[in-house]
């Protein structure tokens, strides 16, 4: 085992401590980007607690263990100034109905199936009647098609079939990968029907599968970046 996998659940459980936001310090918005990595659009509270994150705000320590080759020179570039540090297995620093559009895109599956179903019950306390949350994940079922189809279309072509296997196992997180953060690889998937079900069990309704792009939340073409492999849903809270 690496040292940079010894140091990350140290990591994660301070972070999970320490990123905290104040409600105090929330800019005056009505719409939250969670789990925003560099995705961001103007006008929404950005909030993540990625180690790069941290590490984008402390110089020193970046190029200290940098130079001490823990973590690659590039690890903590591209994070926006106005982001809000805050762990999402935590309460959202939000009051109830306080928002108007929640968009979270490729967290929940960093998430035990447990830690999504509180995330979801917070979006749905933060958000407004009326107000609408908009879910995107790694789908599940597209990349187990890819794996059928290419196994079933010629089993003599090893390397098309291997390339989907090895897809179908790095989006389910079954690959050993190098990262500071043991909520790498992914640690729950999601098809349509099981993020509908927690969706709806968040007390959602309206639940709608989405095209990338396309739907009610606003800001959606500079948000939805990763819609060649994703299953998107919007729903509402009544």
């Amino acid at each position: 085992m690496s040292l940079i996998q010894r140091l990350g659940p140290i990591v994660d459980r301070w972070l999970y401590y320490t990123a905290r936001a104040s409600r105090d310090a929330l800019p005056p918005v009505d719409r939250a980007n969670i789990g925003c990595a560099n995705v961001v659009a103007p006008g929404w509270a950005n909030l993540d607690n990625s180690p790069s994150a941290w590490l984008a705000r402390h110089a020193r320590i970046r190029t200290l263990l940098c130079a001490l080759r823990v973590i690659p020179p590039g690890l903590a570039s591209g994070w926006p100034a106005d982001l809000i540090l805050h762990d999402a297995r935590r309460p959202l620093p939000w009051a109830d109905c306080a928002l108007r559009y929640v968009y979270t895109s490729h967290l929940l599956e960093h998430l035990y199936p447990d830690e999504g179903a509180r995330l979801l019950g917070e979006c749905f306390r933060v958000l407004q009647p009326g107000g609408l949350i908009r879910v995107v994940v790694p789908d599940l079922e597209l990349f187990t098609r890819r794996y059928v189809a290419a196994a079933s279309a010629d089993p003599t072509d090893d390397c098309t079939v291997q390339a989907a296997a090895l897809g179908l196992l790095d989006i389910c997180g079954a690959r050993a990968r190098s990262s500071i953060s043991p909520r790498n690889p992914h640690r729950w998937m999601y098809d349509r029907r099981s993020l509908a079900a927690a969706l709806r069990a968040a007390g959602f309704v309206d639940i709608v599968r989405r095209e990338a792009g396309v739907g009610e939340v606003p800001d959606l073409a500079t948000l939805d970046v990763r819609g060649d492999v994703s299953l998107h849903m919007e729903a509402c809270r009544p």
